[in-house]
């Protein structure tokens, strides 16, 4: 099924095991990478995979579907690749969003701060002239480079 834009799901039931699921999405992977004639060229496509597991991975249809993406994200792009969803990827993806939004209000409540570093001249034992730094005065996690 065509989820969006260029996303697609395949859902397949009852697999022995989860090497199962990598040997259909190999096959998927070969299937695409069929040329294709378009007039007078040829396009040769590929398939990243994102693979989640009932009822490892999830235990409703919206997580397994939210599970493979954040897997298929976490291939970073790379053509032809092919990647099992692990806990670690899921709890990357919410640090990151988590610190996204804590990012852009931080932001709006200005808790960033202007810090000068010296930079001192050891040959000649002066203050040669500093560096200007940003930092990040947040509530519970206290002053952040």
């Amino acid at each position: 099924a065509r989820a969006d834009g260029d996303t697609f799901l395949c859902v397949v039931g009852n697999l022995p095991r989860g090497d199962a699921a990598l040997g259909i999405a190999e096959r998927l992977q070969r299937m695409v990478a069929n040329p294709l004639a378009m007039g007078d060229t040829e396009l040769t496509l590929s398939a990243s995979i994102g693979i989640s597991l009932f009822p490892d991975d999830g235990a409703t249809p919206g997580e397994l579907i939210d599970n493979a993406f954040a897997a298929l994200v976490h291939t970073k792009g790379q053509k032809g690749a092919c990647q099992f969803f692990a806990n670690e990827i899921s709890n990357r993806a919410r640090e990151r969003l988590t610190l996204e939004s804590e990012l852009r209000l931080a932001l709006q409540e200005r808790q960033f701060e202007l810090h000068f570093q010296p930079r001192m001249s050891l040959a000649e034992n002066r203050l040669s002239g500093a560096e200007a730094l940003v930092r990040w005065r947040h509530p519970v996690r206290g002053l952040v480079p």
